[in-house]
C-alpha cells in the first residue's frame, strides 16, 4: 500500500504540472496583446514528456491496484476461511456477525435464521472448495488428504469431469453493475465487495429451489464472487453496457422502434382524420453467441495445496478478468463478421476533428449536442486514457477546464458528463484515422449478451514438465448497438 500511495502522490504532482500548462495556454488566449502561439514547440515537447510520465505512472497505479486488490481479496478469503473455523477441532462454526464472504457487508445472520443453518452453509461451501482443490491437486499428480477425499465423497464431485462456475443471472448482474458503474476502479471494487455476496447467495438459493443447477460439479459460491467481481472491476464497455444473461446461445432478435420524428397534432372536432397515421421506424438487433476463452492459466502444483477457498478464488478471478478483457475488446472494435458488432463500427460521426491529434473544446461541445436529447440526458463519454490526458489542458471560452476529476472516487466528468475509460479504443497519436477518438451517448444502448455459466477445464500433462497444472474457462457472448433510427451514440472522429 505504501508503494501505491507513493505512485498516487507522484501522479498528483504531474497532474498539477499539466494544469499549469493549461493555465498558461488559457492566459495567452485571454491576452489580446499576445501574438505568439498558445503553446510553443518547447512547451509542447515538455507537455508530451509530462503526459508520457502521467500515463506511465497511471499504468503502474492500475497494475499495483490490480495486484493489491487480488492479493487483498485472496488474503481476506483465506482469513475468512480460518475465522469461521472456531468450533472444536477446527470445525466451521460462524457467528451471525461473520461476513458471508470476505469483504462482504452481508453476514451469516443476514442470510440464515439460526446457527445450525450457518454451520451447514459454511461446511457445505468448504466441502465444495476442498473438492475443487482436489480436482486440481490430482491433475498435478498429487495425493489427496483425508479431508479432501471426504469432501469429494460428500459432494459427489467427479474428479475426471469439468467444473461449472455459476454466473449471476440478469437481474442480479444488472443491479450490481448499476451500483458500480458510476465509480472509478478502486471505489468500484469496494462497492462490489460489499454487495456481491448477497446477490450470489440469492441467485444460488433461487437456482436450488427451481432445480435449474446441476450440483454435482458446481464450484463454491466464492468462485462466482471472484469471477463476477473481476469482470465488473475491469471497467470499459463491459461495465457500461446493458448486460443480459441467457441460458442458451440461440439467436435472439431484439426489436427496435424509433418514433422521435413523429408528433401528435391539434384537430377540429368535426374534421375527419386520415387513417394512415405516422408510422415509427422499426428494425431489429440480432444477437448470437461467440465463444471466448481465458487462455491457459498455469498454477504451481505446490501452491495449489494452500487454502482451498483462496485457490478457487484465484482461478475464478483470473478467468473472469481475462474473458472480460477479451469481450471488451470485441465489443469495442469487433467488425461483426463472426464476432461481436463493436460499438466503433456502428456509430455515426458527431463532429469531425481537424486532424487526428487536434482536440478542441468547441468540437467536443458539438459532439455532445449532436446526440438527441432523449439519449443525451443519460449519456457518458468513452475514450482511451491517453486521449483523456490530452483533454486535461482544454478550457472553454471562459477559461474553465472542461475536464473535472472528482476527489470522491466518482468518474471524471467532461462537459458535465461522466467519462468511461476504455483502453481498447484508439490511443492518442495512433495512425488509425477512421476510428473515433471519443464516443458520446447512451452506452446502455449497447446490448451485451453472456451465455450461461463459465465452463472450467484442467490440463495436467501439458505443463507437467514445469510442475504446473493448467486451467481455463470458456463462455459465450455477443453484443451490438441498439439503434432504432435516432443514433444513441456518436463519435469524435478525424476527418477522412
Amino acid at each position: 500500500m505504501a508503494k501505491l500511495q507513493e505512485l498516487r502522490e507522484k501522479r498528483e504532482k504531474i497532474r498539477a504540472a499539466i494544469e499549469e500548462t493549461r493555465t498558461t495556454i488559457n492566459g495567452r488566449k485571454e491576452n489580446a496583446d499576445y501574438k505568439g502561439p498558445a503553446i510553443t514547440p518547447e512547451e509542447r515537447s515538455a507537455f508530451d514528456k509530462k503526459k508520457a510520465e502521467y500515463l506511465a505512472v497511471q499504468a503502474e497505479i492500475k497494475a499495483e491496484e490490480g495486484a493489491s486488490e487480488v492479493e487483498q481479496f485472496l488474503t481476506e478469503t483465506a482469513q475468512h476461511e480460518e475465522r469461521t473455523r472456531r468450533g472444536p477441532n477446527g470445525r466451521h462454526d460462524p457467528t451471525a456477525d461473520d461476513p458471508l464472504f470476505a469483504g462482504s457487508s452481508r453476514t451469516f445472520g443476514d442470510a440464515f435464521e439460526n446457527r445450525d443453518s450457518m454451520r451447514q452453509h459454511a461446511i457445505q461451501e468448504n466441502r465444495r472448495a476442498l473438492a475443487m482443490q482436489s480436482w486440481g491437486v490430482l491433475a498435478g499428480g498429487g495425493s489427496l488428504t483425508t479431508e479432501q477425499r471426504q469432501a469429494v465423497h460428500d459432494t459427489g464431485f467427479d474428479l475426471a469431469g469439468d467444473i461449472t462456475i455459476p454466473c449471476l443471472p440478469t437481474e442480479q448482474l444488472q443491479e450490481l453493475r448499476q451500483i458500480a458503474s458510476r465509480w472509478d476502479k478502486e471505489q468500484r471494487a469496494e462497492i462490489v465487495n460489499r454487495r456481491i455476496g448477497g446477490l450470489v447467495q440469492e441467485a444460488r438459493a433461487v437456482a436450488a429451489v427451481a432445480g435449474t443447477s446441476d450440483y454435482a460439479n458446481l464450484a463454491p459460491q466464492v468462485a462466482t464472487v471472484a469471477l463476477e467481481r473481476a469482470m465488473i472491476t475491469i471497467g470499459g464497455l463491459v461495465n457500461a453496457a446493458d448486460v443480459m444473461v441467457t441460458a442458451t446461445g440461440a439467436r435472439m432478435a431484439w426489436p427496435t422502434m424509433d418514433d422521435t420524428s413523429n408528433e401528435g397534432k391539434q384537430i377540429d372536432e368535426v374534421t375527419p382524420q386520415s387513417l394512415d397515421g405516422a408510422k415509427p421506424t422499426t428494425g431489429q438487433l440480432v444477437l448470437a453467441s461467440y465463444e471466448f476463452w481465458s487462455d491457459f492459466i498455469r498454477a504451481g502444483n505446490v501452491t495449489m495445496r494452500d487454502s482451498p477457498t483462496a485457490f478457487v478464488a484465484a482461478i475464478a478471478a483470473m478467468i473472469g478478468e481475462r474473458i472480460g478483457r477479451a469481450v471488451n475488446r470485441k465489443a469495442t472494435t469487433g467488425n461483426g463478421a463472426g464476432t461481436l458488432k463493436g460499438i466503433e463500427h456502428q456509430l455515426p460521426v458527431g463532429f469531425e476533428m481537424a486532424t487526428a491529434t487536434t482536440y478542441a473544446w468547441s468540437d467536443l461541445y458539438k459532439v455532445k449536442y449532436s446526440v438527441d436529447q432523449i439519449h443525451r440526458a443519460v449519456a457518458s463519454w468513452m475514450m482511451n486514457d491517453e486521449v483523456l490526458v490530452e483533454l486535461m489542458v482544454l478550457t472553454d471560452d471562459n477559461g474553465r477546464p472542461i475536464l473535472i476529476e472528482p476527489n470522491d472516487g466518482a468518474l471524471p466528468r467532461l462537459l458535465n458528463r461522466p467519462v468511461v475509460t476504455n483502453n481498447h479504443m484508439v490511443a492518442h497519436g495512433t495512425a488509425e484515422p477512421t476510428r473515433p477518438r471519443a464516443i458520446f451517448g447512451d452506452l446502455m444502448k449497447y446490448k451485451l449478451r453472456f451465455v450461461g455459466d463459465v465452463r472450467t477445464q484442467k490440463y495436467s500433462e501439458r505443463f507437467g514438465e514445469y510442475d504446473q497444472t493448467g486451467f481455463d474457462g470458456k463462455r459465450g457472448a455477443d453484443g451490438g448497438l441498439l439503434n432504432a433510427g435516432t443514433p444513441p451514440v456518436k463519435g469524435y472522429t478525424p476527418a477522412p
